[in-house]
Protein backbone atom coordinates (compact mmCIF):
# COMPACT_ATOMS: atom_id res chain seq x y z
CA UNK A 1 0.00 0.00 0.00
CA UNK A 2 0.78 3.64 -0.37
CA UNK A 3 3.16 5.76 2.13
CA UNK A 4 1.30 8.16 4.17
CA UNK A 5 3.43 11.38 5.62
CA UNK A 6 2.83 12.67 9.29
CA UNK A 7 4.72 14.72 11.67
CA UNK A 8 4.93 13.27 15.13
CA UNK A 9 4.72 9.82 15.73
CA UNK A 10 1.53 10.37 17.70
CA UNK A 11 -0.02 12.49 14.70
CA UNK A 12 1.41 9.53 12.17
CA UNK A 13 -0.22 6.28 14.78
CA UNK A 14 -3.57 8.91 15.33
CA UNK A 15 -4.08 9.09 11.89
CA UNK A 16 -3.84 5.31 11.25
CA UNK A 17 -6.03 4.11 14.24
CA UNK A 18 -8.81 6.70 13.73
CA UNK A 19 -12.46 5.73 12.81
CA UNK A 20 -11.97 2.29 13.06
CA UNK A 21 -8.26 2.20 11.44
CA UNK A 22 -9.88 3.26 8.16
CA UNK A 23 -6.75 4.94 6.92
CA UNK A 24 -4.75 1.47 8.07
CA UNK A 25 -7.24 -0.77 6.10
CA UNK A 26 -7.48 2.15 3.48
CA UNK A 27 -8.20 0.11 -0.23
CA UNK A 28 -7.52 -3.15 1.52
CA UNK A 29 -9.27 -5.95 -0.76
CA UNK A 30 -9.50 -8.38 2.96
CA UNK A 31 -11.77 -5.17 4.32
CA UNK A 32 -13.75 -6.07 6.83
CA UNK A 33 -11.02 -8.56 8.11
CA UNK A 34 -7.38 -7.77 7.19
CA UNK A 35 -4.51 -9.88 8.35
CA UNK A 36 -3.80 -8.29 11.76
CA UNK A 37 -2.40 -10.10 15.22
CA UNK A 38 -5.39 -10.09 17.83
CA UNK A 39 -4.38 -7.03 19.50
CA UNK A 40 -4.06 -4.83 16.17
CA UNK A 41 -7.33 -6.57 15.74
CA UNK A 42 -8.90 -5.59 18.69
CA UNK A 43 -7.75 -1.70 18.42
CA UNK A 44 -9.06 -1.94 14.88
CA UNK A 45 -12.46 -3.35 15.45
CA UNK A 46 -13.57 -2.61 19.20
CA UNK A 47 -16.68 0.03 18.81
CA UNK A 48 -15.06 3.68 19.80
CA UNK A 49 -16.50 4.53 22.85
CA UNK A 50 -17.73 8.22 20.93
CA UNK A 51 -18.33 8.47 17.65
CA UNK A 52 -15.30 9.99 15.60
CA UNK A 53 -11.55 10.03 15.87
CA UNK A 54 -9.50 8.94 19.15
CA UNK A 55 -5.95 9.68 20.60
CA UNK A 56 -2.94 7.93 20.58
CA UNK A 57 -0.24 8.55 23.15
CA UNK A 58 3.41 7.15 22.35
CA UNK A 59 6.63 8.13 24.45
CA UNK A 60 10.08 7.70 23.71
CA UNK A 61 9.23 7.33 19.98
CA UNK A 62 12.29 8.66 18.47
CA UNK A 63 15.30 9.49 20.77
CA UNK A 64 19.03 8.21 20.48
CA UNK A 65 20.15 7.25 17.40
CA UNK A 66 21.76 9.93 16.43
CA UNK A 67 23.64 12.21 19.16
CA UNK A 68 26.91 10.40 20.45
CA UNK A 69 28.85 11.10 17.13
CA UNK A 70 31.34 13.32 18.50
CA UNK A 71 32.18 11.26 21.83
CA UNK A 72 35.41 9.32 19.87
CA UNK A 73 36.24 12.98 18.25
CA UNK A 74 36.52 14.78 21.11
CA UNK A 75 39.06 12.33 22.82
CA UNK A 76 41.02 12.39 20.13
CA UNK A 77 41.39 15.69 19.75
CA UNK A 78 42.12 16.06 23.83
CA UNK A 79 44.33 13.12 23.77
CA UNK A 80 46.21 15.25 20.93
CA UNK A 81 46.55 18.86 23.10
CA UNK A 82 47.60 16.72 26.16
CA UNK A 83 50.09 15.14 24.01
CA UNK A 84 51.73 18.29 22.94
CA UNK A 85 51.61 19.93 26.05
CA UNK A 86 53.42 16.94 27.51
CA UNK A 87 56.35 17.07 24.63
CA UNK A 88 56.95 20.49 24.72
CA UNK A 89 57.15 20.48 28.88
CA UNK A 90 59.63 17.46 28.46
CA UNK A 91 57.28 14.55 28.42
CA UNK A 92 57.01 12.31 25.95
CA UNK A 93 54.12 11.33 23.22
CA UNK A 94 50.61 10.68 24.73
CA UNK A 95 49.01 12.54 28.22
CA UNK A 96 46.74 9.30 28.28
CA UNK A 97 48.05 6.15 30.07
CA UNK A 98 50.73 5.15 28.40
CA UNK A 99 54.11 2.73 28.38
CA UNK A 100 56.79 3.65 25.75
CA UNK A 101 58.21 0.15 24.59
CA UNK A 102 61.11 1.30 22.26
CA UNK A 103 61.86 4.43 21.31
CA UNK A 104 58.80 6.12 18.98
CA UNK A 105 56.43 3.80 19.58
CA UNK A 106 53.76 3.87 22.69
CA UNK A 107 50.65 2.12 24.09
CA UNK A 108 47.90 3.69 25.65
CA UNK A 109 44.74 4.00 27.26
CA UNK A 110 42.22 6.57 28.36
CA UNK A 111 38.78 6.87 29.85
CA UNK A 112 35.77 9.13 30.08
CA UNK A 113 32.75 9.74 31.43
CA UNK A 114 29.66 12.12 30.34
CA UNK A 115 26.35 13.19 31.24
CA UNK A 116 23.65 14.13 28.50
CA UNK A 117 20.50 15.22 28.72
CA UNK A 118 18.26 15.90 26.02
CA UNK A 119 14.88 18.60 26.40
CA UNK A 120 11.29 17.10 25.60
CA UNK A 121 10.55 18.68 22.10
CA UNK A 122 7.80 18.58 19.53
CA UNK A 123 8.73 15.42 17.98
CA UNK A 124 11.21 13.61 20.17
CA UNK A 125 11.03 12.56 24.12
CA UNK A 126 13.68 13.92 26.20
CA UNK A 127 15.94 11.92 28.34
CA UNK A 128 18.48 11.33 30.92
CA UNK A 129 21.61 10.01 29.84
CA UNK A 130 25.31 8.81 30.99
CA UNK A 131 27.92 7.53 28.34
CA UNK A 132 31.61 5.79 29.60
CA UNK A 133 34.45 4.77 27.09
CA UNK A 134 37.67 3.64 27.28
CA UNK A 135 40.05 3.58 23.92
CA UNK A 136 43.43 1.42 23.95
CA UNK A 137 46.13 1.60 20.95
CA UNK A 138 49.25 2.20 19.70
CA UNK A 139 50.81 4.82 17.93
CA UNK A 140 54.53 5.08 16.60
CA UNK A 141 56.78 8.19 15.60
CA UNK A 142 57.76 6.97 11.93
CA UNK A 143 59.38 10.58 11.03
CA UNK A 144 59.97 13.68 12.91
CA UNK A 145 57.45 14.95 11.16
CA UNK A 146 54.52 11.93 11.26
CA UNK A 147 53.04 9.56 13.67
CA UNK A 148 50.45 6.76 12.93
CA UNK A 149 48.43 4.53 15.24
CA UNK A 150 45.60 2.20 15.46
CA UNK A 151 43.03 2.07 18.34
CA UNK A 152 40.46 0.22 19.22
CA UNK A 153 37.38 1.84 20.84
CA UNK A 154 34.33 1.02 23.52
CA UNK A 155 31.74 2.77 24.75
CA UNK A 156 28.10 2.50 26.16
CA UNK A 157 25.25 5.23 26.48
CA UNK A 158 22.44 4.21 28.83
CA UNK A 159 19.67 6.32 29.81
CA UNK A 160 15.80 6.40 30.61
CA UNK A 161 12.93 8.73 28.71
CA UNK A 162 10.95 11.08 30.39
CA UNK A 163 7.79 9.24 29.10
CA UNK A 164 8.71 6.11 30.42
CA UNK A 165 11.38 3.32 29.07
CA UNK A 166 15.12 3.18 28.63
CA UNK A 167 17.74 2.46 25.95
CA UNK A 168 21.42 1.19 25.87
CA UNK A 169 23.64 1.77 22.96
CA UNK A 170 27.35 -0.05 22.68
CA UNK A 171 29.94 0.80 19.99
CA UNK A 172 32.73 -0.83 18.95
CA UNK A 173 35.64 -0.99 16.53
CA UNK A 174 38.91 -0.01 15.41
CA UNK A 175 40.45 3.68 14.45
CA UNK A 176 43.55 4.29 11.93
CA UNK A 177 44.87 7.85 12.47
CA UNK A 178 48.26 10.06 11.55
CA UNK A 179 49.82 13.19 12.58
CA UNK A 180 51.68 15.29 10.59
CA UNK A 181 54.59 17.65 11.64
CA UNK A 182 55.23 19.87 8.48
CA UNK A 183 56.53 22.95 10.08
CA UNK A 184 57.20 24.20 13.82
CA UNK A 185 54.17 24.57 15.16
CA UNK A 186 52.10 23.35 12.94
CA UNK A 187 50.36 20.24 12.76
CA UNK A 188 47.55 18.08 11.74
CA UNK A 189 45.22 15.00 12.44
CA UNK A 190 43.85 12.55 10.24
CA UNK A 191 41.17 9.65 11.31
CA UNK A 192 38.91 6.87 10.11
CA UNK A 193 36.98 4.93 12.64
CA UNK A 194 34.58 2.04 12.37
CA UNK A 195 31.89 1.40 14.88
CA UNK A 196 29.67 -1.72 15.28
CA UNK A 197 26.25 -0.50 17.37
CA UNK A 198 24.01 -2.47 18.96
CA UNK A 199 21.13 -0.79 20.49
CA UNK A 200 18.57 -1.48 23.16
CA UNK A 201 15.33 0.58 23.57
CA UNK A 202 12.04 -0.13 25.74
CA UNK A 203 9.34 2.78 25.34
CA UNK A 204 5.94 3.50 27.14
CA UNK A 205 2.36 3.20 24.89
CA UNK A 206 -0.94 4.08 25.11
CA UNK A 207 -3.85 4.18 22.69
CA UNK A 208 -6.93 6.37 24.16
CA UNK A 209 -10.53 6.74 22.78
CA UNK A 210 -11.64 9.92 24.03
CA UNK A 211 -10.15 9.49 27.09
CA UNK A 212 -10.72 6.24 27.85
CA UNK A 213 -7.85 3.88 27.91
CA UNK A 214 -7.92 0.93 25.25
CA UNK A 215 -4.53 -0.39 25.57
CA UNK A 216 -1.22 0.45 27.43
CA UNK A 217 2.21 -1.36 27.65
CA UNK A 218 5.92 -1.03 26.75
CA UNK A 219 7.65 -1.95 23.51
CA UNK A 220 10.42 -3.26 23.76
CA UNK A 221 13.63 -3.64 20.73
CA UNK A 222 16.88 -4.77 19.88
CA UNK A 223 18.96 -3.77 17.18
CA UNK A 224 22.18 -3.01 15.20
CA UNK A 225 24.14 -0.70 12.66
CA UNK A 226 27.18 0.30 11.44
CA UNK A 227 28.95 3.78 11.84
CA UNK A 228 31.73 5.13 9.49
CA UNK A 229 33.39 8.44 10.77
CA UNK A 230 36.40 10.56 9.60
CA UNK A 231 37.39 13.58 10.10
CA UNK A 232 40.96 15.91 10.27
CA UNK A 233 42.47 19.05 12.55
CA UNK A 234 44.70 21.63 12.10
CA UNK A 235 46.09 23.68 14.05
CA UNK A 236 49.10 25.88 14.30
CA UNK A 237 50.59 27.36 18.31
CA UNK A 238 52.69 30.48 18.74
CA UNK A 239 54.71 29.99 21.56
CA UNK A 240 56.21 33.08 23.79
CA UNK A 241 57.97 31.97 27.53
CA UNK A 242 56.09 29.72 28.97
CA UNK A 243 52.54 30.28 26.97
CA UNK A 244 51.59 28.46 23.55
CA UNK A 245 48.27 29.42 22.28
CA UNK A 246 46.67 28.86 18.38
CA UNK A 247 43.86 28.45 16.29
CA UNK A 248 41.88 25.01 15.59
CA UNK A 249 40.22 23.90 12.41
CA UNK A 250 38.40 20.63 12.68
CA UNK A 251 35.97 19.10 10.14
CA UNK A 252 34.33 15.26 11.00
CA UNK A 253 31.85 13.86 8.50
CA UNK A 254 29.49 9.99 9.93
CA UNK A 255 27.77 7.97 8.16
CA UNK A 256 25.20 5.61 10.39
CA UNK A 257 23.26 2.75 8.79
CA UNK A 258 20.96 1.65 10.86
CA UNK A 259 19.39 -2.02 10.26
CA UNK A 260 15.72 -2.62 10.60
CA UNK A 261 13.95 -3.90 13.31
CA UNK A 262 10.70 -4.88 14.83
CA UNK A 263 9.46 -3.74 18.21
CA UNK A 264 7.99 -6.26 20.29
CA UNK A 265 5.08 -6.12 23.03
CA UNK A 266 1.62 -7.03 23.50
CA UNK A 267 -0.64 -4.13 22.48
CA UNK A 268 -1.07 -3.92 18.87
CA UNK A 269 1.25 -0.38 19.01
CA UNK A 270 4.69 -2.00 18.66
CA UNK A 271 5.66 -1.02 15.00
CA UNK A 272 8.61 -2.70 12.75
CA UNK A 273 11.19 -0.13 11.84
CA UNK A 274 12.71 -0.19 8.13
CA UNK A 275 16.28 0.44 7.25
CA UNK A 276 17.34 4.27 7.70
CA UNK A 277 20.45 6.05 7.51
CA UNK A 278 21.71 9.07 8.85
CA UNK A 279 24.36 11.72 7.84
CA UNK A 280 26.22 14.39 10.07
CA UNK A 281 28.81 17.26 8.66
CA UNK A 282 30.68 19.06 11.06
CA UNK A 283 32.84 21.86 10.98
CA UNK A 284 34.87 23.33 14.29
CA UNK A 285 36.58 26.44 14.51
CA UNK A 286 38.18 27.41 17.79
CA UNK A 287 41.22 28.38 19.96
CA UNK A 288 43.91 26.20 22.39
CA UNK A 289 45.91 27.94 25.05
CA UNK A 290 48.23 26.57 27.64
CA UNK A 291 50.88 27.63 29.86
CA UNK A 292 54.02 26.32 31.55
CA UNK A 293 54.96 26.43 35.57
CA UNK A 294 57.57 24.57 37.04
CA UNK A 295 57.33 23.80 40.46
CA UNK A 296 59.96 21.35 42.65
CA UNK A 297 57.98 17.95 42.44
CA UNK A 298 56.45 18.72 38.21
CA UNK A 299 55.63 21.29 35.37
CA UNK A 300 51.93 21.64 35.66
CA UNK A 301 50.53 22.73 32.22
CA UNK A 302 46.90 24.35 32.62
CA UNK A 303 44.54 24.38 29.46
CA UNK A 304 41.88 26.19 28.03
CA UNK A 305 39.77 25.96 24.78
CA UNK A 306 36.65 26.91 23.22
CA UNK A 307 35.23 25.80 19.91
CA UNK A 308 31.95 26.89 18.12
CA UNK A 309 30.82 24.01 15.95
CA UNK A 310 28.35 24.00 12.96
CA UNK A 311 26.24 21.02 11.66
CA UNK A 312 25.84 21.10 7.79
CA UNK A 313 24.14 18.09 6.92
CA UNK A 314 21.79 16.23 9.70
CA UNK A 315 18.78 17.46 8.60
CA UNK A 316 14.69 16.75 10.21
CA UNK A 317 14.34 12.67 8.50
CA UNK A 318 10.88 10.88 8.12
CA UNK A 319 11.69 7.27 9.85
CA UNK A 320 9.39 4.88 7.80
CA UNK A 321 7.69 2.39 10.19
CA UNK A 322 4.25 -0.16 9.66
CA UNK A 323 2.74 -2.04 12.87
CA UNK A 324 4.74 -4.72 13.65
CA UNK A 325 1.19 -6.65 13.57
CA UNK A 326 0.02 -5.73 10.05
CA UNK A 327 0.80 -9.19 8.16
CA UNK A 328 -1.07 -8.57 5.17
CA UNK A 329 1.14 -9.06 2.44
CA UNK A 330 1.35 -5.63 1.33
CA UNK A 331 1.08 -3.69 5.10
CA UNK A 332 0.66 -0.26 5.09
CA UNK A 333 3.75 1.99 5.63
CA UNK A 334 3.51 5.89 7.03
CA UNK A 335 6.20 7.64 8.94
CA UNK A 336 7.05 10.47 11.35
CA UNK A 337 9.58 13.36 11.29
CA UNK A 338 12.48 13.48 13.89
CA UNK A 339 13.45 16.75 15.73
CA UNK A 340 14.88 19.64 13.49
CA UNK A 341 18.16 19.77 14.66
CA UNK A 342 20.26 22.48 16.32
CA UNK A 343 22.80 23.49 13.78
CA UNK A 344 25.35 26.01 15.79
CA UNK A 345 26.66 25.77 19.37
CA UNK A 346 29.61 25.69 21.66
CA UNK A 347 32.25 23.86 23.60
CA UNK A 348 34.24 25.20 26.24
CA UNK A 349 36.82 23.31 28.38
CA UNK A 350 39.41 23.70 30.80
CA UNK A 351 42.28 20.78 32.37
CA UNK A 352 45.37 20.32 33.88
CA UNK A 353 48.32 17.82 32.70
CA UNK A 354 51.41 17.37 35.21
CA UNK A 355 54.81 16.46 34.11
CA UNK A 356 56.54 14.32 36.65
CA UNK A 357 60.49 13.00 36.78
CA UNK A 358 60.70 9.96 34.79
CA UNK A 359 58.83 9.90 32.09
CA UNK A 360 55.43 10.11 34.04
CA UNK A 361 52.44 11.89 33.53
CA UNK A 362 48.42 12.66 34.71
CA UNK A 363 45.99 14.90 33.29
CA UNK A 364 42.06 16.00 34.16
CA UNK A 365 39.94 17.39 31.64
CA UNK A 366 36.15 18.73 31.80
CA UNK A 367 34.43 20.17 28.81
CA UNK A 368 30.60 21.41 28.86
CA UNK A 369 28.16 22.06 25.63
CA UNK A 370 26.66 25.48 25.74
CA UNK A 371 24.46 27.23 23.44
CA UNK A 372 22.72 24.10 22.41
CA UNK A 373 18.66 24.11 21.54
CA UNK A 374 17.77 20.83 23.32
CA UNK A 375 20.94 19.49 24.91
CA UNK A 376 23.19 19.48 27.78
CA UNK A 377 25.97 17.95 27.90
CA UNK A 378 29.07 17.71 30.20
CA UNK A 379 32.76 15.44 30.45
CA UNK A 380 34.92 14.61 31.99
CA UNK A 381 38.30 12.80 31.32
CA UNK A 382 41.41 11.52 33.83
CA UNK A 383 44.66 9.92 32.75
CA UNK A 384 48.54 8.90 33.27
CA UNK A 385 50.91 8.55 31.45
CA UNK A 386 53.91 6.27 32.19
CA UNK A 387 57.07 5.99 29.57
CA UNK A 388 60.14 3.74 29.51
CA UNK A 389 62.79 5.12 27.41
Amino acid sequence: MGTASAQTLDQALTHQLANFCQNLRAGDSSNPNPNFGAELQLLCFEPPTSPGVGGASVSGGAAGSTQTGNAFVKRFHKRRDNDEAGKKNGGGASADASTGLVDGLNLYFSGQGEGLDRKITTFEDGYRSTQWAVTTGADYLFTPWMLGGVALNFSQWSGDFVGGGDFRTNSFGPTVYASFYPLDGLFTDVFFRYGAKSFERSRGVSFTDFGVLKASGTATSKSGGDELETGALVGYDWTIKNLSIGPRLAFNYRRLQLNGYTESGNTGLELHYLKDGVDSLQTSAGIQASAAFSTSFAVLIPQVSADWTHEFALGQRNVSVRFAQDFRPDPTVFSYQTERPDRDFFHVGGGLVAVFPRELQAYVNFEALLGHAYLTDYVGTVGIRLGFN
